[in-house]
């Protein structure tokens, strides 16, 4: 039905696949669009050029770029009862005499909202640049807050700059809870915001432990300017049941563990 149609027409259809199932395997596009798997990886090498797709073993999943950082406002709107899931289920990963780092995002807003139900946990201590952590755990007993100084950001209601570049300098953590504006297969953890990736990078280099990443379906293909982390750097991805089983495979396939927090199991 396909064979003869122009290379433009292929990768939108490509495309559109994509958009709707995250993940597509060659051997799938090949009998879709009836060409042989050698016109399918021409394809996707110059859509992945294109910045459309991320290229993997025998697939291909989608891609997109975030140039600009939603405000802290209308991200708690978006995605909020996916969110509250992966809040409570990121909660339970934690245990008396922890020390953890939490960076900014309104997914680890949730994340702290759950740990003040937590009465079975003793002494936590919680090093954090996120402004409303502080504010859902301020009264919380079995928590010690350390808020990092710095130069406040409003957007995303985090402290930042050199001045908490350098209080993370003497600190460490055995284990942190990551948020991040993206993730893919390719170029793992992003945010488009250079300050935010170097506190959170500092985070992860001073964690003597676990490294849990909290990221609610919408962020899988994501990609922005600056790196958080690589994919072999991750322990957990904590994400929602809409999170595309194919990428799940794809991140087991590199050792990542993925907990898939259902808010009608939790």
């Amino acid at each position: 039905m396909y064979k003869n149609t122009l290379p433009v027409q292929r990768r939108a259809e490509i495309l559109n696949h994509l958009k709707k199932n995250q993940f597509i395997r060659n051997s799938l596009l090949c009998e879709i669009l009836n060409v042989s798997e050698a016109t399918i990886r021409r394809d996707l090498e110059a859509m992945e050029k294109e910045g459309l797709v991320e290229r993997t073993h025998g697939g291909a999943v989608f891609s997109h770029h975030m140039k600009l950082e939603p405000t802290y406002e209308s991200s708690s709107e978006f995605h909020y009862e996916e969110k509250d899931a992966i809040g409570e289920a990121t909660a339970k990963l934690l245990s008396s005499g922890d020390t953890v780092f939490i960076n900014f995002g309104t997914t680890n807003t949730q994340v702290a909202k759950h740990l003040k139900k937590r009465n079975d946990l003793e002494d936590v201590t919680i090093i954090t640049n996120n402004i409303n952590v502080l504010f859902e755990l301020q009264n919380s007993p079995g928590f010690n807050i350390i808020l990092l100084g710095g130069n406040y950001r409003n957007h995303s209601h985090s402290s930042v700059g050199m001045i908490t570049m350098r209080s993370l300098e003497g600190l460490h953590a055995n284990k942190a809870i990551i948020g991040v504006d993206g993730i893919s297969y390719k170029f793992g953890c992003t945010t488009p915001v250079e300050t935010d990736a170097e506190i959170s990078q500092k985070m992860i280099e001073n964690t003597n432990g676990q490294l849990f990443i909290v990221a609610d379906s919408s962020k899988w293909g994501v990609v922005s300017n600056y790196r958080v982390a690589p994919l072999i750097k991750i322990s957990t991805l904590i994400t929602d049941i809409n999170f595309p089983i194919e990428a799940i495979k794809l991140l087991q396939n590199v050792s990542v563990d993925v907990i898939v927090a259902n808010p009608a199991q939790i």
